[in-house]
């Protein structure tokens, strides 16, 4: 289950629509859907602004996969590397999107391979 769309802010709507598709198929509650959506979207747009500068020739790869309890979304790119993971969630200025993040998912991961950067975002499912 993955899907390719380009750095650009037109796609966003896609890759959301894919990753929901996923999230339903799962079963998960509304509530966990929601910060999958939010998330996902979060970081995407924090690839799109910070990675790529909003150039439209790069390229991201999202991938979902749904281990009973765990529903995680794998967000690949080769932008600027930044590992979110390390960034204090406390300190109060620009990284709000990271803390939004991190409030919203159970896990936060980050790796960086071959040139390029690997976040994935875990979500304890409750399902109905």
């Amino acid at each position: 289950m993955q899907k390719t769309i380009r750095s650009e802010l037109s796609e966003l709507q896609e890759a959301i629509h894919f990753v929901t598709a996923h999230a339903e198929r799962a079963q998960c509650s509304h509530d966990a859907l929601w910060k999958i959506q939010l998330a996902t979207e979060e970081a995407l747009i924090n690839i799109m602004r910070h990675g790529y500068f909003f150039e439209t020739t790069g390229h991201i790869h999202i991938e979902c996969a749904h281990t009973p309890p765990h529903f995680a979304v794998l967000i690949k790119d080769k932008g600027v590397s930044f590992n979110p993971t390390t960034v204090d969630s406390t300190a109060f200025y620009e990284k709000h999107g990271i803390r939004l993040i991190r409030s919203v998912m159970d896990e936060v991961r980050y790796t960086r391979s071959d040139n390029v950067n690997i976040l994935t975002l875990i979500k304890v499912l409750s399902c109905s």
